[in-house]
């Protein structure tokens, strides 16, 4: 009689443990969530784009999750199909942050569907081969165009000026000028100072 006990208690002390590591998995796991154009005129590229997260959490999932705070936690998704549909993403978001307590979001696919009232970019131009920084600046063109807000942080400052309708020179943490951006461009201690001239 002793060894069925034992084999319960075996058994039972097996299942506590399986819960346990189950349960310390699931509170050392990262929720990021967003939406994916599966479906509509968007899909190609969604679906591209995708399976480049895919392959990025299972790149960081292998070597272990990400490490914060001297823990290590997986990755992992949800996601729902917003059938290139700007209507769907709001929904979709919310219910992400409200239903599915995601942690953290990625945008989804398309800065049309996402969109926002400000785009916001911190050195647009470090570390880019000119050619793909001309392509970039091209399409901020086409979107200040389009009425979008733009702020840009840029240490190029022929690049910043030329975009830009105003202009704010920080040197050594200090304001040094503001103005339109076709004015500050011609003072001619910025002149000096930044643009070589």
């Amino acid at each position: 009689m002793k060894r069925p006990l034992r084999i319960a208690a075996a058994a039972l002390l097996a299942a506590a443990m399986i819960f346990a590591i189950g349960t310390a998995r699931a509170a050392d796991t990262l929720t990021i969530g967003f939406t994916v154009s599966q479906t509509g005129a968007l899909n190609v590229d969604s679906l591209a784009q995708l399976r480049g997260f895919e392959m990025w959490r299972d790149d960081v999932n292998a070597a272990g999750g990400i490490k914060a705070g001297g823990k290590r936690y997986q990755v992992q998704f949800v996601t729902y199909d917003d059938q290139s549909q700007g209507s769907r993403v709001q929904q979709f978001y919310t219910r992400l942050i409200v239903q599915d307590k995601a942690q953290f979001l990625f945008s989804p696919y398309s800065s049309g569907l996402a969109d926002p009232d400000v785009l916001m970019i911190d050195e647009l131009s470090l570390g880019l081969a000119p050619v793909v920084v001309q392509q970039l600046l091209g399409t901020l063109k086409r979107l200040k165009d389009s009425g979008l807000t733009i702020l840009l942080v840029e240490q190029n400052v022929h690049l910043a000026l030329a975009l830009s309708d105003y202009a704010y020179v920080i040197a050594e943490g200090k304001l040094f000028a503001e103005g339109p951006a076709r004015e500050v461009a011609a003072r001619p201690d910025i002149r000096k100072a930044y643009l070589g001239l």
